[in-house]
């Protein structure tokens, strides 16, 4: 019997209304030869497209806790088996991961398991699924590999997250995927030595016998008892022999980190996002997830419901030992309310009396007598997703928290119902998707010239090439170019899709100096000066000290006097691109370095200060970069927190500054400030950013010039601090650009 023949057998005799046996039924042995026949001839069984992918989502709540599975394991794999509603553009894939434990830009959130060294490589790959529901890892459609450092950076940064953010993204190229079909992300550390840097993927987790179809392998889309506004065939896998065998519901994690067979702290859930463009709002299904909050007596707000249902059924789900208690839904237009019976622990549901009539547009209460978990309203997924508004309106006791209790049909979910369009026969796609490689002349680039890239060494069946320069410009083509405007490490994406739309991705960060100055003379072009040479060149230097010793208390000075080095820790790398000078790190507490009584600035004297820096922590403390200010607000500081960076005059406690956006933890940082007697200019990598006017009178202070911390040895800076110095003018813009580009060129 053909593949047609047998579609004809099914449509003529299987009810799809019913459930019978598939080992004793006509349509469960059709199924059988089906997914058979579909393997050998190397096309998808059309399990995937049995009902519209709305039909199945069903309770909109899940999760008590969240559990972080680590990546230290060459061959572990992490999946996430997922279904859209939608035909839709998948530019970027957006799921839970920490690295907590690790260093550098992870360093700042303390220790623990989850994270290790700096944090490993993710390689993320978006997949298709094979009859068996398992990840077909020989089937890529797209995927990126970066480090955990640069995309939780990366992430942040994105999403205007402002502190610790678990939503890290992952570019998949625009690869166009289809409703109502299974695909996985599968994540692995693609790090040299994963058991010393590695991350972790995070999900929710909930009690074996509550997540219903979500807590196993399940491919019926009609399947009763999703959760966590998931369809019912989405899971999350787990292999530990690099996908040649999957484990499901409690059982991810076996070999680490197996869930609990009778507590909540169970089976893992899916957790994720999706992006359709650069400018698009990132989407979710179910965005929340929980730390074992739980509220009692609590009362959910559900506004603006986008269309008309009636709500039959109610309930909540109840950790271990707690009862949800009777559940109340209200429509808060018409005052029309129904109650359930008193409910256990668990995931609990029952029949409303009376039944409440909801229309488009409605908004109404679901409040429960007992204790249930509830979901909080975190920074990151206010950021990410957006939550308590917009397509998640659903608020507790007036906050963007969400209690996890519901009423039913859901009506945020798309109506369920209608038979579903037939999905063709998929054209079997070539084993393997594209790879993408390139390479770019000259290897040192400077501004103003073009820059040839070169995406020849890609693989794939009929590719295209495109290039993403720091997500500003564009270009297209497989041999292109790009002339690069200023100085500076650019980073540039390119993106390789091939004839069937699988997309691969390959960055580079290239690092683009200013042109060399030659002479039309034979005569030899004299060395380039150093950057320690362009200071102690520049007129009117009255202190400079390079921090670069390796051991001792002593911080010698280039210029003026020395100085003394109290819990610093010497002989780091240094901040200048060309120079093997060290640099201090200070640890944000105690660290500091005294210069002496210098540098008062006093009346309205005229000066520069310049130093480099790069931050470890970036929080809402006032941090000091540079101070020599009295406890009775005298005096002077450069500082930073996360909403700026900082110059003040003070007198008298009276603050006169100048301002600009706050630096950016990780990142080196060229600060620089000039005063002429009326006007404070502060610039940022040789640029000017802002300009405040400043006439008071500021006092000739006893306070010694201290580094990393006020004289006093409070609000210290956690980071690197290099080549601080001190000027007796307000050196010219250009002076400031000079220094500035001397010391970022290799």
């Amino acid at each position: 019997m053909s593949i047609l023949t047998d579609r004809r057998h099914i449509a003529a005799n299987c009810d799809p209304g019913r459930r019978p046996s598939p080992a004793r039924s006509p349509c469960g042995r059709f199924l059988r030869r089906l997914v058979l026949l579909s393997a050998f001839l190397g096309v998808a069984a059309p399990l995937a497209a049995a009902s519209p992918a709305s039909a199945a989502r069903d309770i909109p709540v899940a999760g008590a806790n969240v559990n972080d599975q680590n990546l230290k394991n060459p061959g572990w794999r992490y999946a996430i088996r997922f279904v859209l509603d939608d035909d839709t553009t998948m530019y970027r894939f957006i799921s839970g991961m920490k690295a907590l434990g690790a260093g550098g830009v992870f360093a700042s959130q303390g220790s623990g398991g989850y994270g290790k060294g700096d944090g490993g490589i993710v390689n993320a790959q978006l997949v298709t699924v094979k009859a068996d529901g398992t990840p077909d890892l020989s089937n890529v459609l797209a995927q990126e590999t970066v480090s955990a450092q640069q995309r939780y950076s990366e992430s942040k940064s994105s999403y205007g997250v402002s502190g610790v953010t678990q939503f890290w993204y992952f570019n998949m190229g625009g690869v166009q995927l289809k409703r109502d079909t299974m695909y996985a992300m599968v994540y692995r550390n693609a790090t040299a030595n994963p058991a010393s840097n590695y991350f972790s993927a995070n999900s929710p987790v909930m009690k074996e016998s509550a997540a219903g179809p979500n807590g196993r392998n399940n491919l019926d889309p009609n399947a009763k008892g999703a959760v966590g506004g998931l369809d019912a065939r989405e899971a999350v896998a787990w292999s530990t022999d690099a996908g040649n065998r999957w484990y499901w519901g409690r059982e991810v994690g076996t070999g680490y980190y197996a869930g609990s067979t009778s507590s909540d702290d169970g089976t893992r859930l899916p957790w994720y996002a999706w992006q359709t463009s650069a400018t698009a709002k990132p989407k979710s299904h179910q965005p929340y997830y929980n730390y074992w909050q739980t509220c009692t007596g609590c009362a959910l707000t559900l506004r603006g419901a986008p269309r008309a249902v009636t709500l039959t059924e109610a309930g909540g789900y109840s950790r271990v030992g707690s009862n949800v208690g009777t559940v109340t839904v209200r429509n808060t237009r018409t005052g029309q309310s129904g109650t359930t019976a008193s409910l256990g622990s668990g995931m609990q549901r029952a029949a409303l009396s009376p039944n409440v009539r909801i229309e488009a547009g409605d908004t109404y209460t679901i409040q429960t007598s007992g204790t249930v978990f509830m979901n909080p309203a975190d920074g990151f997924i206010k950021a990410v997703v957006g939550i308590g508004s917009g397509e998640h309106p659903f608020t507790t006791n007036g906050s963007a928290n969400r209690a996890e209790v519901f009423a039913l049909p859901h009506p945020w979910f798309p109506a369920s119902g209608g038979t579903p369009t037939p999905t063709p026969t998929p054209t079997p796609t070539p084993v393997g998707g594209p790879t993408a490689a390139w390479s770019y002349m000259p290897t040192i680039p400077v501004t103003q010239s073009p820059v040839t890239l070169d995406a020849s060494a890609s693989t794939g069946t009929g590719i295209t090439c495109s290039w993403n320069f720091d997500d500003v410009n564009t270009r297209t083509g497989c041999l292109s170019e790009f002339t690069f405007q200023y100085v500076g490490t650019k980073h540039v994406t390119l993106t390789v899709r091939d004839s069937t739309g699988r997309t691969s991705t390959a960055v580079k960060d290239i690092r683009v100096t200013a042109p060399s100055v030659t002479t039309p003379t034979p005569t030899p072009t004299p060395a380039r000066p150093t950057y320690a040479q362009t200071v102690l060149n520049t007129p009117a230097l009255t202190g400079f000290w390079r921090l670069g010793e390796s051991s001792g208390i002593t911080a010698a000075a280039a210029k003026g006097a020395a100085g003394t080095y109290t819990s610093v820790v010497l002989g780091q790398p240094g901040l200048l691109s060309a120079d093997t000078n060290t640099s201090a790190t200070f640890n944000g507490g105690t660290s500091r370095v005294n210069l002496g009584d210098v540098a008062d600035f006093s009346s309205r004297g005229a000066f520069t200060v310049e130093t480099w820096v790069k931050p470890t922590t970036i929080d809402t403390s006032s941090r000091r970069i540079l101070s020599k200010e009295t406890t009775g607000g005298n005096g002077w500081m450069l500082y930073h927190n996360a909403a700026k960076l900082s110059f003040a005059r003070l007198t008298n406690g009276n603050y006169q500054p100048v301002s600009t956006a706050p630096l950016k933890a990780g990142q080196r940082h060229h600060v620089a400030v000039t005063y002429d007697g009326s006007t404070l200019r502060l610039y940022v990598n040789g640029v000017l950013t802002t300009t405040t006017s400043s006439t008071q009178a500021i006092a000739n202070t006893a306070a010694g010039l201290t580094v990393g911390a006020t004289p006093a040895g409070g609000a210290g800076f956690a980071g690197t601090i290099d080549e601080p110095a001190i000027y007796a003018v307000a050196l010219p813009a250009t002076d400031i650009l000079a220094h500035y580009t001397v010391g970022i060129t290799p």
